[in-house]
């Protein structure tokens, strides 16, 4: 069910079921625009909408709604609306909310203002449905994709900050993650445990691409990839059997007991896309934005074959190896995986 509330000045409702994962709000001081918007944004499911005519209580609106994105009008009365989107940055909680100003005009200099302001997009009103969908979609993904990495990464950084027995958090990325030795020791672990159990097992083996090279510019951009990327892997762990691990020059492993290569192939494939978005907000990359090559194995290892821990190791470099010959920034499976299930 879609959360539409045309109420200008309701507060959100407590004891609610969990938002929408789409947090829209409107601050325009004109009913009917609230009431076109509504309307726009009606019998969206992901959606939940919530606008305010006050500008003087803008602010406070904002962060009670907790919104993932804000419709921004430029023409208040008491209050400017580039003001207003400045107060919203110097605000920790608002500061990085994606803001979308919607103005009356097609005006290179309001834009070019409102961009100063440190504004992410720019509409005239009314857009078209289709777009003004696409675009709070867009920003609104980007922005909760921003927040969970923080969250995450604050956690590994404080798992990090626990005395690491051998083998323990990689002490490159500065992410609280696995390196060489844990996930070797994990890996071994993990397919005992699909031997014992009959279960499957997956692996990705992932790549940046580029890695640094010659100059302390193209060394700090690696290493704030390498460290988003770690986090990035840390946030995809779907339970405490999983593992991320740092294996050193750029290179990474996600392994996930439990998980048939459909599952590993899944997964890699959203790691790749979430990665390239992220990567994509990295304003001072002294070039161009790092990529992700992924290379992923699925096994049951109770069940297959001459199967060994080493040979599925190999199918995962091997097709790692077929991601990078075949262009980077790409997820290959294994060409020749183990059989998918006990019964094949």
């Amino acid at each position: 069910m879609s959360s539409i509330d045309p109420r200008p000045e309701a507060a959100p409702a407590q004891g609610a079921p969990p938002a929408p994962a789409v947090r829209v709000l409107l601050v325009d001081d004109q009913l009917i625009i609230a009431e076109a918007m509504r309307r726009l944004l009606g019998g969206q499911d992901d959606i939940a909408y919530h606008f305010v005519t006050d500008a003087n209580k803008a602010l406070e609106t904002a962060l009670a709604f907790e919104p993932s994105v804000i419709l921004q009008d430029l023409v208040l009365p008491d209050i400017d609306g580039f003001d207003l989107i400045a107060s919203y940055r110097l605000h920790p909680a608002l500061a990085e909310v994606p803001v979308i100003v919607l103005s009356s005009k097609e005006d290179p200099a309001l834009k070019a203002r409102s961009f100063a302001v440190l504004a992410n997009d720019y509409l005239v009103k009314l857009p078209d449905r289709a777009e003004l969908l696409a675009r709070i979609r867009y920003h609104s993904a980007a922005y909760t994709l921003r927040q969970r990495l923080r969250v995450s990464e604050q956690a590994l950084t404080e798992a990090r900050l626990a005395p690491p027995g051998p083998g323990g958090p990689d002490p490159v990325t500065g992410i609280g993650i696995g390196d060489r030795r844990c996930f070797e020791r994990a890996a071994d672990a993990a397919w005992r445990r699909g031997q014992q159990d009959a279960a499957p097992v997956g692996l990705l083996l992932c790549e940046l691409d580029p890695v640094a090279a010659g100059g302390p510019a193209n060394q700090a951009d690696a290493d704030w990839n390498a460290r988003k990327t770690a986090a990035l892997l840390g946030a995809m762990l779907r339970g405490p059997d999983d593992l991320a691990a740092h294996l050193g020059a750029g290179r990474f492993a996600l392994l996930l007991p439990g998980a048939t290569a459909a599952d590993a192939l899944a997964l890699a494939q959203h790691c790749r896309r979430q990665l390239a978005q992220l990567l994509h907000f990295r304003p001072q990359a002294s070039r161009g934005a790092a990529t992700l090559s992924i290379g992923v194995a699925g096994a049951w290892p109770g069940s297959a074959v001459g199967a060994t821990l080493a040979s599925w190791i190999e199918q995962a470099e091997l097709a790692l190896q077929q991601a990078r010959d075949g262009g980077r920034d790409r997820v290959v499976e294994a060409v020749d995986p183990p059989p998918s299930s006990p019964s094949q």
